[in-house]
């Protein structure tokens, strides 16, 4: 099912996640704090990716026409209202700092240089 909004232009109204999109963020959720692995199929059946392409440059080319004959204002709305989380890059990014500053990091990369199990103290 195709959206006429980038077609013609107009903003996408209504951009709010659905169901599969919550469940592929409480999926994502999860991989972010276990740093488990997917592979391809996981990804495609958990919704993190919604697509997997052979040869991947055939599709990226067919995608790539696709975004190209629509409205350039209407698809960076789009995109704008999709992403929608207030000031996450900003928030990362002070975060990253003081969580590569941590007791806990620096153990995690001295314990994977160490081809040992990490033990982590929570500072």
């Amino acid at each position: 099912m195709a959206s006429p909004r980038s077609t013609s232009a107009s903003s996408p109204g209504g951009a709010g996640r659905s169901g599969s999109l919550a469940s592929a963020a409480s999926a994502s959720k999860e991989l972010v704090l276990t740093g488990r692995p997917v592979d391809a199929q996981e990804a495609l059946r958990i919704g993190l990716v919604n697509a997997i392409a052979d040869p991947v440059l055939d599709h990226a080319l067919e995608v790539g026409g696709k975004l190209a004959a629509k409205s350039p204002v209407a698809l960076r709305v789009a995109k704008q209202l999709l992403n929608l989380s207030p000031g996450a890059l900003e928030r990362e990014a002070e975060e990253f700092g003081d969580l590569f500053a941590s007791e806990d990091a620096k153990e995690g990369l001295a314990a994977f240089a160490e081809k040992r199990a990490p033990r982590f103290v929570g500072r």
